[in-house]
């Protein structure tokens, strides 16, 4: 059995990772994730996950509205947690690109396991012009 862990800011990134979690489970991995709700602030639905990582650090407001300062001392709280958890785990999907996800992929990466990043984001068509 291998182990994941996902780690992602809100429910829009968990449900694209949810649509993959019964081919996962059929190959043989075990996805965790991490519980961000007390850093982001934004509800999280776990269901399906193998196992929820909890979180130790509460910013008493969503990371974004912090200010500068706080969310380096954010950071730097969490960066021994983060990288402790890497030991247990065999490969890192993240679902955006920030502070935290880097912490955790530079340790995975020194380590020598796999990183993934799925980004979301919206699809348009470019080919339609406001001028017309």
């Amino acid at each position: 059995m291998r182990n994941i862990l996902f780690y992602a800011q809100n429910n829009g990134q968990v449900s694209n990772v949810r649509l993959l979690l019964d081919e996962l489970k059929q190959r043989d991995y075990l996805v965790s994730i991490y519980d961000t709700s007390k850093i982001y602030y934004q509800p999280i639905n776990f269901d399906g996950f193998a196992d929820v990582l909890p979180n130790s650090i509460d910013l008493g407001k969503s990371f974004y509205r912090c200010s500068l300062l706080d969310r380096v001392k954010g950071v730097f709280k969490a960066q021994n947690y983060l990288r402790s958890i890497v030991d247990s785990f065999d490969m890192l999907i993240v679902a955006a690109d920030g502070a935290f996800e880097r912490v955790l992929i530079r340790a995975f990466q020194k380590e020598q396991k796999r990183t993934t990043m799925i980004i979301d984001g919206v699809i348009s068509d470019y080919s339609l012009s406001f001028v017309d």
